[in-house]
């Protein structure tokens, strides 16, 4: 029996002891892949850390592209290299390491437009094919003629353009919108309606997302959600301002604005009342024009939706007018230039 008790408890502790060797070996294991995997969030937040100082360093001019660059973030090496694909594409490549672990950031960076407003060629240019005019009123106008915006008059100097530019789909369903109001559609060279049909370019389209993105972005935009904007002052000639309408926004009374103004996707600027407004209106979303709004300058409808010109519910009403004015736009680009970023921004980023 004893022989027995001691050959038990000899096999007891030797399996506890495994047991317990087991244990301290899965702990040991537990142990590395959390280090490991610690080092491997560190080396991949050194690596955004690079991108972050290789546009830093692009946009002061300090860093070039098509160059190799490396540097040491709390002791740990990141190497970043800069390759320019086109004039409007570079590719950044970030590699850091930590604790023998290496993580890799790819980016794509693309340099700002530098506050260069696109070309205007019309009083109202359609970029999307599901367009709609709704023209309920007897006595708007969409006129491509150049006006002078500060004094309401013609400007006869040769820079007349057509009143719509559209895509083929889009003119087509124009046409068929304003077949009793075509004689309302006024510009260069006479005869009504005065409109082109144009297929949009891709590089113009991805120069109005640039600049679009440019004006959001701007430090000094100013946003509006959903509600009025009543007797509101939106920028003045000397001193224009970027606003974003991001909501179902109302503008009434006598505001007035002089500036950039963009309508984002989803969102509806109704304008009533006599707001006045100089300079280029860029439209994702719905205008709805009520009143005696006048608008001196260019719109351009970036995708789809409906222009409603006088109240849907009491039709003749509204006499909203469109007018081509490069004296607005030139006023524009003059002064809102410096606001506009011109620097690189990311435009995608993959780890």
């Amino acid at each position: 029996m004893g022989r027995a008790l001691v050959i038990i408890t000899t096999g007891m502790v030797f399996i506890f002891g495994m047991y317990q060797m087991s244990i301290n070996s899965r702990h040991t294991t537990s142990t590395v892949i959390n280090v490991e995997s610690a080092s491997e969030i560190q080396a991949r937040n050194f690596a955004l850390s690079g991108i972050e100082l290789a546009i830093t360093h692009l946009n002061d001019s300090f860093w070039e592209t098509n160059e190799n660059y490396t540097f040491d973030v709390d002791g740990s090496q990141v190497t970043i290299e800069i390759d320019e694909i086109s004039a409007d594409s570079i590719f950044i490549e970030a590699n850091a390491t930590v604790n023998a672990r290496t993580a890799r950031v790819l980016a794509n960076v693309r340099p700002g437009g530098g506050g260069e407003m696109p070309a205007v060629k019309a009083a109202i240019t359609i970029l999307g094919d599901a367009f709609h005019i709704l023209a309920k009123s007897a006595a708007w106008t969409i006129d491509g003629r150049n006006y002078n915006h500060l004094t309401g008059a013609l400007a006869g100097d040769g820079e007349d353009q057509p009143g719509i530019i559209a895509t083929p789909t889009a003119y087509d369903q124009i046409l068929l919108d304003i077949a009793k109001r075509s004689d309302q559609i006024l510009g260069v060279g006479g005869g009504t309606p005065n409109m082109d049909s144009q297929d949009a370019d891709a590089d113009y389209v991805s120069t109005i997302s640039s600049f679009m993105d440019e004006a959001i972005n701007s430090s000094v935009a100013v946003t509006y959600g959903t509600g009025n904007i009543a007797e509101t002052t939106l920028g003045t000639d000397a001193s224009p301002q970027i606003t974003v309408i991001d909501g179902s926004a109302t503008i009434t009374g006598g505001s007035v604005g002089t500036g950039i103004m963009i309508v984002k996707e989803g969102a509806t600027l109704d304008i009533r009342g006599n707001f006045e407004f100089t300079g280029l209106i860029i439209v994702e979303g719905n205008i709805i024009g009520r009143g005696t709004p006048e608008v001196y300058g260019g719109i351009i409808y970036t995708d789809k939706h409906d222009v409603s010109f006088g109240d849907d519910s009491l039709t003749n009403k509204g006499t909203p007018k469109f007018r081509y004015s490069k004296s607005a736009l030139d006023l524009v680009q003059a002064t809102m230039s410096s606001n506009l970023g011109s620097g690189f921004r990311i435009t995608g980023i993959y780890h």
